[in-house]
């Protein structure tokens, strides 16, 4: 090992949070929701970064991702979210990149199969902001530029240069 490397996983126990060299070197013992589950609850946000990274997500250069945010979904290829760059996503979204009743009897109903199991990748475009407690579900793509408001549950995808907002969000302005 060069002294370099080692000198990295050194700085990034102490600046990165406690557990970075850990993850860096035992990241492939744990499942992709393992991980996940372990990046929501970080405090630290290079290692929440490490984390989702290793799990799959796709994440772009400058992407900030809040503390308590979560992920679920567990497709690897595609990846279940994909970050562009500059990214801000606040503390407390969620992602919903699959969505199906497990054990319920629905799963099987006639009716209510196609209504209520999905399974999409969703997309987030470059320079977009997700405000707190927002809720994306499976398949939607939040455009370049695009401002999701806080609390707003998206079933549809987000034009990019607009702001939505709203259960179920709705667009409320466009940005010049």
């Amino acid at each position: 090992m060069s002294v370099p490397k080692l000198f990295s996983w050194i700085r990034g126990g102490l600046v990165q949070g406690p557990g970075y060299g850990y993850y860096m070197l035992f990241w492939w013992l744990y499942t992709e929701r393992t991980l996940r589950s372990k990046a929501a609850v970080s405090p630290y946000n290079r290692l929440r970064k490490l984390l989702l990274v290793k799990s799959g997500i796709v994440i772009g250069e400058g992407t900030e991702i809040g503390f308590g945010s979560f992920i679920l979904g567990i497709s690897r290829t595609p990846p279940s979210v994909t970050f562009g760059k500059r990214v801000a996503v606040a503390p407390y979204v969620v992602f919903v990149a699959s969505s199906y009743p497990d054990n319920s009897r629905l799963a099987y109903h006639p009716e209510a199969k196609g209504l209520v199991q999905k399974t999409a990748p969703i997309l987030v475009e470059d320079d977009a902001w997700i405000g707190a407690h927002a809720v994306i579900f499976p398949g939607v793509t939040v455009g370049a530029s695009a401002i999701v408001a806080a609390g707003a549950v998206v079933r549809q995808d987000v034009p990019p240069k607009s702001i939505v907002a709203g259960v179920p969000a709705k667009v409320i302005r466009t940005l010049d």
